[in-house]
């Protein structure tokens, strides 16, 4: 892992997860990239080239602290050891956040999330679910009322089919790369009922691809899926909550309502794998 980008709105949801994001730089020694959204009239860039420094003064104002705001993450960066760099973008949606990864090559988005109550404002809203749904790298969602995240342990939370084994590989080598531990959590409902033999055989052929990171497994019923992994995480206080998220497969049961759901409502924070 060599880059590691974190979107911020300044807040303080996101502030911890600038914290969380400079824990994995260092244990990776990856680069970080600060980036930041702001909206502004469609012409200002145009009037201060001319400079026209009287006109939309409070505009010019509002961008140079959001600049200066982002200065000082990349000091305190610094200060940690990290090399970093900050990035200012101008009415943008989440269509910039993906470009920008893109553009830049970054193996991890980090984003903070105002917690059990839902997404909040421009980065926290519907625009932070388009980033988990959309992005080629995986997306880590912190969650506001943490104060740390356990990257050393994955709880990772699918429904482990028996010819879908290959997209376990992005999970393994992701663990890999955290030095992390897993463990394999199936829930089990009245409408994806598995009976406890085939349970048994998906979490152990998941398990034996896997064998030295893979430290246990698990079987959970629930009436829903989501009330299954909310209650579950309640009762054990799992490590980092990772999904599979596959967006070419439509049938595939984690997709576009899981997000929106289960982010909205766990109390631990989530990481999205994008898988084929």
């Amino acid at each position: 892992m060599k880059k590691i980008l974190l979107p911020t709105d300044f807040s303080d949801c996101a502030t911890k997860a600038v914290k969380v994001a400079m824990d994995i730089a260092k244990a990776q020694d990856a680069e970080l990239h600060f980036l930041h959204i702001i909206d502004i009239p469609a012409d200002w860039i145009t009037i201060v080239s001319k400079a026209e420094t009287t006109l939309y003064a409070d505009i010019t104002k509002k961008v140079n602290d959001h600049q200066q705001q982002l200065s000082q993450l990349v000091s305190e960066a610094k200060k940690e050891g990290l090399n970093a760099q900050k990035h200012l973008l101008y009415n943008q949606d989440y269509k910039g956040i993906l470009a920008y990864a893109s553009d830049q090559k970054v193996d991890m988005i980090v984003m903070g999330s105002h917690g059990a109550s839902g997404f909040r404002e421009w980065l926290i809203g519907s625009n932070a679910q388009r980033v988990v749904r959309n992005a080629e790298v995986p997306v880590l969602v912190v969650k506001g009322e943490l104060a740390e995240v356990k990257a050393n342990r994955l709880l990772v939370h699918n429904d482990f089919e028996i010819d879908e084994l290959e997209s376990f590989v992005p999970v393994v080598n992701l663990a890999k790369e955290l030095d992390a531990k897993m463990d394999l959590l199936l829930v089990c409902t009245p409408n994806d009922f598995y009976p406890s033999p085939e349970a048994d055989a998906r979490l152990s052929l998941y398990k034996s691809a896997a064998p030295k990171l893979v430290e246990d497994t698990h079987l959970y019923n629930a009436l829903t899926e989501e009330e299954g992994l909310i209650s579950w995480c309640k009762q054990e206080s799992p490590g980092l909550l990772t999904m599979l998220y596959n967006k070419k497969k439509t049938k595939n049961r984690y997709v576009r309502r899981h997000v929106e759901e289960l982010i909205n409502h766990l109390e631990v924070s989530f990481l999205s794998i994008p898988v084929d």
